[in-house]
C-alpha cells in the first residue's frame, strides 16, 4: 500500500510540475511505401523524472516484416554518423523481437553502442506481419554524439530500412546489410512533452499517416542531392567535354581544354566540401575508424584532382620545350584512372544513398556517351589526325578515279 501511495504522489508531483503544464500533442512518423516495402510508424513522449532531475523518453514503435524478414532502425541527428540508434528485427522464433541500442561512424554499418543512456523494453507485440514495440530511454539526453534535446521544437531523427535482409537471430549484434530507404524528419519536443503519468504513448488509429511532425527534409538532407549533381556535372559533363575539346584538333583545342577541366576541377572540390562540411563528419576521427567506400575513395579522388592541373602545367612547358615526356605521360593516364575512378565512386554514391534505378540508368547513358565520345576521337590518334586521314584518302581516291576516266576516253 505504502509503494503504492508513493508512486501517486510521484505522478501527482509530475503533473503539476512546470514541465507538465501543457498538455503533449501526438507527434507520430509514418513511412509507408508499398514499392520500396517499407511499412513503419514511430511515436514519443519525454517525461521529466523528478527522483533524477533527468528526461526519460518512452518510445513505440512499429513495423511490417513480410515472411519475418528486415530490419528498421531509428534515431537522432540529421546524419548516421554519431548519430544514437534503436534497431529492431523480427528474432529467431515467430513472436520474437530483437532490439539494440547502436551507433556508427560516417556511413559504416552501426555497431553496437558501447556505451550510452540505459533502455528497458516495456511491451512486445506481435500480429501477422506487424511487429510493435514499446520502451523507455532514461535519461535519453545523456549522448554525446548526436544526441536528444527534449527542449527542441525542430529535433532532427533519421529512419533507414533494409525489407530483404534475413535476420531471424536472437544476436542483438547482429551485422545489417546497406539500408534500402532511409528517410530524416524533425519533432517538436516540447510539444511531446507528458503532462500527467508516463506511460508509452499509442500510436494513432489513422491508417498510419504522420501526424504534427515536419517532413520538408523528409527524403534526407538536401546537401546529397547538390552534391551528387555537382559530381555528375564535373565528371560526366565538364572533364570529358575537356578531353574532348582537346582531341578535336579545332584551333582553340587547348585553351578549350584546360579551362573546362579547370572549371570541372572547381566544381568536384566544391562538392567535396559542400559533403564534408554539411555531414558533419569528424575528420579527426578517420584514425580510428573506416570511412565508407565511397568516402574514402571519394578522398583520394579529391587529392589526385588537386595534383593534376600541377601536372598539367608542367606537362605544357615541358612539351614546348623537349615535345612529349614522363610527365606528358603521367598526367594522360593519371587523368584516365581519375575519370574511371570518379565514375567508380559515383556509382557507390548513387547506390549507397538509395538513388531511383532510373536516374542511376540515366546516368550510366551519360557515362557511355561520354566513353564513346573520347574514345572515338582518340582512334587512330587525335580528331585533327584522323581529318588528315581522311583528307588524304579522299584525294587519294579521286586522284585514282580521274586517271581511270582519262584511260577509259582514251
Amino acid at each position: 500500500m505504502f509503494p503504492a501511495m508513493l508512486k501517486r504522489l510521484s505522478y501527482a508531483i509530475c503533473f503539476f510540475s512546470p514541465a507538465a503544464v501543457a498538455a503533449a500533442s501526438q507527434q507520430q512518423y509514418c513511412r509507408v511505401n508499398p514499392v520500396k516495402e517499407i511499412d513503419f510508424c514511430f511515436t514519443l513522449a519525454s517525461f521529466q523524472n523528478v527522483s533524477t532531475n533527468a528526461h526519460d523518453v518512452y518510445i513505440r514503435a512499429s513495423s511490417r516484416f513480410s515472411n519475418r524478414m528486415g530490419w528498421v532502425a531509428f534515431g537522432t541527428g540529421e546524419i548516421m554518423d554519431s548519430a544514437m540508434m534503436f534497431v529492431f528485427y523480427p528474432g529467431e522464433a515467430d513472436d520474437d523481437i530483437v532490439v539494440s541500442l547502436r551507433t556508427t561512424f560516417a556511413h559504416a554499418p552501426p555497431t553496437l553502442a558501447g556505451s550510452g543512456p540505459d533502455y528497458r523494453i516495456l511491451e512486445v507485440s506481435h500480429r501477422e506481419d506487424y511487429f510493435d514495440i514499446a520502451l523507455i530511454c532514461y535519461d535519453c539526453q545523456n549522448w554525446d554524439g548526436n544526441s536528444l534535446d527534449v527542449q527542441s521544437t525542430k529535433q532532427s531523427f533519421i529512419f533507414s530500412s533494409q525489407p530483404h535482409q534475413r535476420m531471424q537471430s536472437a544476436d542483438p549484434s547482429k551485422a545489417l546489410q546497406l539500408h534500402a530507404d532511409y528517410a530524416s524528419f524533425t519533432i517538436d519536443m516540447q510539444a511531446a512533452q507528458f503532462a500527467g503519468p508516463p506511460e508509452p504513448p499509442s500510436l494513432l488509429d489513422n491508417g498510419r499517416k504522420t501526424v504534427g511532425i515536419d517532413l520538408s527534409d523528409s527524403e534526407g538532407p538536401k546537401w546529397r542531392t547538390i552534391h551528387g549533381l555537382l559530381m555528375v556535372l564535373a565528371f560526366t559533363l565538364l572533364m570529358p567535354g575537356g578531353v574532348a575539346c582537346l582531341r578535336s584538333g579545332v584551333s582553340v583545342a587547348f585553351a578549350a581544354h584546360w579551362m573546362i577541366q579547370l572549371a570541372g576541377t572547381l566544381v568536384a572540390l566544391s562538392a567535396a566540401v559542400l559533403a564534408v562540411m554539411s555531414s558533419r563528419i569528424n575528420l579527426l576521427k578517420l584514425e580510428r575508424s573506416a570511412l565508407g567506400a565511397h568516402s574514402s575513395l571519394g578522398a583520394m579522388i579529391v587529392v589526385s584532382l588537386l595534383a593534376q592541373p600541377i601536372f598539367g602545367y608542367i606537362h605544357h612547358i615541358r612539351f614546348r620545350k623537349y615535345g612529349r615526356t614522363w610527365v606528358s605521360s603521367f598526367h594522360s593516364w593519371l587523368g584516365r584512372v581519375l575519370l574511371a575512378s570518379a565514375w567508380i565512386n559515383t556509382m557507390l554514391g548513387l547506390y549507397g544513398g538509395g538513388v531511383r534505378t532510373f536516374y542511376i540508368g540515366v546516368w550510366l547513358v551519360m557515362m557511355v556517351a561520354a566513353v564513346w565520345t573520347m574514345e572515338g576521337l582518340s582512334q587512330g590518334g587525335d580528331f585533327r589526325d584522323m581529318t588528315r586521314s581522311y583528307r588524304l584518302e579522299m584525294a587519294v581516291e579521286a586522284l585514282i578515279s580521274d586517271f581511270e576516266n582519262d584511260f577509259e576516253d582514251r
